[in-house]
């Protein structure tokens, strides 16, 4: 059987290495991940973004964020009509990380951003559900 798939946005790896593993909530993703119960994937643009963002906002995480990066999959950017009608009102970035995701069939697209994917959060795109970390962690998903 396939293992779930679930996909990062940056700001989740952002916010994962802003806290730290012992203050961060969302790093019982990474752990969970050791365990077996699914597969962690983050695309190049979530990888840049979150480098960037860290290198202006929090250069002393960067460390960390290799650590976890050493522990993701990092996929392509596709920037494809996957989940296009959905994907439509995104701004760019936004627009070719999702479609990324839902391009290479992840179980679960695992985003922070509440202002620019809030009327996708519950909704399941092609095979793909759009989910809070807490959401994810909270629910029996797996």
């Amino acid at each position: 059987m396939e293992k779930v798939k679930v996909f990062l946005d940056s700001n989740v790896v952002f916010s994962i290495c802003w806290s730290g593993k012992e203050k961060s909530r969302s790093y019982l993703l990474y752990e969970l991940q050791k365990m077996g119960f699914f597969d962690i994937f983050i695309s190049r643009l979530v990888h840049d973004e979150t480098k960037f963002n860290l290198e202006i906002k929090r250069v002393e995480a960067i460390p960390f964020f290799e650590e976890l990066i050493r522990h993701s999959t990092i996929i392509p950017d596709i920037a494809s009509s996957a989940g296009e009608d959905e994907a439509a009102l995104l701004p760019d970035n936004d627009r070719i990380i999702f479609s990324s995701a839902v391009f290479h069939r992840m179980d679960f697209f695992l985003t922070g951003n509440r202002r620019d994917y809030s009327r996708l959060y519950h909704k399941k795109i092609s095979r793909t559900i759009v989910l809070t970390p807490a959401d994810f962690l909270n629910k029996r998903y797996l």
